[in-house]
């Protein structure tokens, strides 16, 4: 996702429909916290004015506590009234969906996020070819930039939470997003089961039915410890 020159040749693929997108879908909810219902996420409305690695980043958003009072706190809370602990840093395509292309420096809503840098946020995708690095969005212009050095310092953090925007993910669910075991998963399936049509459909039928196992594993824990046994189990023949 960047800029071009409008006099200049590019392919085009047309769409129908209603648009998405639309900057009417966010609510404040008056506690340090914004909600954008076209998602279902919730953001952390403040940016956090330092910077961080990526290797940095996962724990901090994990560790992030957010009061009533929407002040932040590291660890353990030291006040009554903890609303949300369950904060994790955002996938690529959900930090892209916060920027506003109608607006610039920053580009994105400030009547929400009003203290937002105009500079480059911490995505926790990291780019398919390139194990240690991870894309970024550049909240100057809404440009997406990548590949970017995970050891690198430099780039803010916007958290979020809850379930993640277009990614449903049985394993991420069972071992956590950035897991040993999801980071295998993922690379069997971009460098390996993508190369071919048999491959390609494996991924797609797995992710057409994660939402509903997703939902089974939330309403039923022993289903969700079956599933987890027999993950376990698999893993160690595909390696």
């Amino acid at each position: 996702m960047g800029y071009f020159n409008k006099p200049y040749g590019c392919y085009v693929r047309a769409v129908r429909g209603g648009q998405c997108g639309s900057f009417d879908n966010y609510v404040d909810n008056g506690d340090g916290t914004v909600s954008d219902t076209d998602t279902e996420l919730m953001w952390q409305k403040a940016t956090d004015l330092g910077t961080y690695t990526w290797q940095q980043v996962l724990p901090y958003c994990e560790n992030l506590i957010l009061n009533n009072d929407g002040e932040w706190t590291n660890g353990t809370p030291n006040v009554s009234g903890v609303k949300y602990d369950d904060w994790r840093l955002p996938n690529r395509n959900e930090l892209q969906s916060l920027v506003d292309y109608s607006r610039h420096v920053p580009a994105i809503n400030t009547t929400y996020f009003p203290n937002t840098v105009s500079s480059y946020y911490w995505s926790s995708t990291t780019y398919a070819s390139s194990p240690n690095t991870a894309w970024l969005i550049y909240f100057h212009d809404g440009y997406l930039f990548g590949p970017y050095d995970k050891s690198s310092y430099g780039c803010y953090v916007r958290a979020v939470r809850g379930g993640q925007c277009g990614s449903l993910c049985p394993t991420e669910m069972l071992y956590r997003e950035h897991s040993e075991e999801t980071e295998f998963l993922r690379s069997v399936r971009d460098n390996i089961l993508s190369q071919t049509p048999e491959g390609q459909e494996i991924i797609r039928l797995y992710y057409e039915w994660s939402p509903s196992i997703v939902k089974a594993m939330e309403e039923n824990e022993e289903f969700k410890q079956e599933m987890k046994v027999m993950i376990d189990g698999v893993l160690p023949l595909i390696r």
